[in-house]
């Protein structure tokens, strides 16, 4: 689980995914990852297990999925360490997803422009897009 790892080993597992580049459907870091993939992958190197789903081509296909699989994740009022994002990145699709990182500050998420990275969910583009925290139902 998350909280069995040291503070140190998180950050270094976090950081060793920055830089991976985007590929659609991406589920290995040594190729790269899709947002899901990589909620997924580093869920998996912390030692939690997420399903995975088939990445859809479009945002309407992505949002029906959200939305038929959100009844297997606990939406949480406020951000925790390790809970997923969810972002409306062009509304009313929620189209994207990102990790809420231990400082509740910062997420780790994948973008076609840039590849993984981390930012603040507090930046003007992100806050006005956050569509809520979930948590796995394991």
């Amino acid at each position: 689980m998350f909280n069995e790892k040291s503070p140190q080993v998180i950050n270094q597992i976090v950081n060793s995914f920055v830089g991976i580049p985007f590929v659609k459907g991406g589920r290995d870091p040594k190729i790269g990852l899709d947002c899901y993939g990589l909620c997924k992958v580093l869920c998996e190197k912390l030692g939690e297990e997420l399903p995975d789903y088939i990445s859809p081509d479009d945002r309407e296909d992505t949002d029906r999925t959200v939305q038929e699989e959100k009844s297997n994740f606990t939406r949480l009022d406020a951000p925790e360490a390790f809970v997923l994002v969810l972002f409306a990145i062009r509304p009313p699709y929620e189209s994207h997803i990102g990790i809420v990182l231990p400082d509740l500050i910062h997420f780790i998420h994948t973008s076609r422009n840039v590849g993984c990275s981390v930012e603040r969910l507090s930046l003007p583009f992100w806050s006005k897009r956050v569509r809520g925290f979930y948590k796995w139902k394991s």
